[in-house]
């Protein structure tokens, strides 16, 4: 009975981890592609759309952490296993070494996994080539998020093939009046103004 309730205890608490690393996972990969556009984390939007490829991901990841960690284990302490004279205490710390190496291992790789997804993020938005333009009060924007029911525009320089971040939130439904439009090396964000350039410019001096 014990047992069985440790091992209900273990599994939940495994999941528990994958659907945190899950989540992890996908807000990266959104952090990375909203971060492309100078838009910050309040936009993004998580369910189990997105949730369940994540998912999928962070069981291939663990089962390489599990897989690494035993590679190393049985070239680091093959010998042991041979060693009949080798105690219960040396068996615990044989154990405790193997999940501190386990940990450190998933901790690397976590955090490596991250920092990809992020990029991966920033790349998605980087290549990105087909937008809907708007025209709205005889000025082109174009579609960067999409979130709930509302989508994030902003001005576009079909020449220069830009986007200035000037952002403007409307509802799904202004998409009628939009036009699929390629951009064939994608759309590239201008530089924010700097904070004494804005208020020079809206406090000019006489």
């Amino acid at each position: 009975m014990i047992k069985e309730h440790f091992s209900k205890l273990d599994a939940a608490l495994i999941l528990a981890i994958l659907a945190a690393c899950s989540y992890a996972l996908v807000y990266q990969l959104h952090v990375g592609y909203l971060g492309y556009y100078g838009l910050g984390s309040p936009f993004i939007e998580l369910n189990i759309s997105t949730m369940t490829p994540a998912l999928l991901i962070v069981l291939i990841v663990f089962s390489i952490i599990i897989l690494i960690a035993n590679i190393i284990w049985n070239i680091l302490f093959s010998k042991m296993k041979h060693n009949s004279k080798v105690t219960k205490s040396h068996s615990k710390i044989s154990f405790e070494t193997k999940s501190m190496l386990t940990l450190l291992i998933s901790f690397v790789i976590i955090q490596s996994t991250m920092e990809i997804t992020s990029g991966l993020g920033k790349s998605m938005a980087e290549s990105r080539s087909d937008y809907f333009v708007i025209n709205q009060d005889n000025r082109l924007y174009v579609d960067l998020v999409y979130y709930k029911d509302l989508i994030v525009i902003a001005p576009v320089d079909i020449k220069s093939a830009t986007v200035s971040p000037n952002y403007k939130v409307i509802e799904m439904k202004s998409l009628k009046n939009a036009e699929a439009v390629e951009f064939i090396d994608g759309l590239k964000l201008k530089k924010a103004k700097l904070a004494q350039e804005y208020s020079d410019k809206i406090n000019p001096q006489e």
